[in-house]
């Protein structure tokens, strides 16, 4: 699991860590209820998510019995982006809180993504095979979410609205 806040760079790690022999979805939450993520499986690839939804399910995401990281950015950084798409910015406090609660994670700054030998290290942290050429590939390009494409769930996001509105 890869955690963190909105523009933290939770699509360029799930790009990253998607292999021939690993599946690691971005933003799932907004697809898939919890139940139904729990159930999935794929041709006995492992499997992982990166995502910023999973804060908010902070009993969830420390019942996972698997390696986790938390990648931290600024909250000041994180709304200034969010500003420049024109979406909802973070509670400081609330964000943090978010963060805290989240047991047994490694917690990095975003940036070590982007630098190799940090990189390497998360990669072990989590169990996948390291490939410093897919790591220099994949730094060279620039990886965000195509807005308009995104899958989204209806009961997924209904669960997904629910918890954001409890978390206020």
């Amino acid at each position: 699991m890869v955690l963190g806040g909105p523009r933290s760079a939770t699509t360029w790690a799930a790009n990253w860590l998607t292999t021939d022999t690993t599946i690691c979805l971005h933003d799932p939450l907004l697809e898939y209820r919890i139940e139904v993520l729990q159930r999935m499986t794929f041709d006995g690839k492992r499997f992982g998510i990166s995502c910023t939804s999973s804060t908010l399910y902070p009993d969830w995401v420390n019942q996972q019995k698997c390696p986790k990281v938390v990648l931290h950015r600024p909250v000041k950084d994180i709304n200034r982006s969010l500003r420049e798409l024109g979406l909802v910015e973070l509670i400081e406090s609330k964000h943090y809180a978010r963060l805290a609660a989240i047991k047994n994670a490694l917690f990095v700054p975003y940036e070590w993504l982007f630098e190799r030998s940090r990189a390497e290290f998360i990669a072990k942290h989590l169990g996948v095979p390291w490939c410093p050429y897919r790591h220099d590939l994949i730094n060279q390009m620039r990886v965000e979410p195509m807005w308009r494409r995104l899958n989204v769930g209806k009961d997924a996001a209904q669960q997904l609205i629910k918890r954001i509105n409890e978390a206020r």
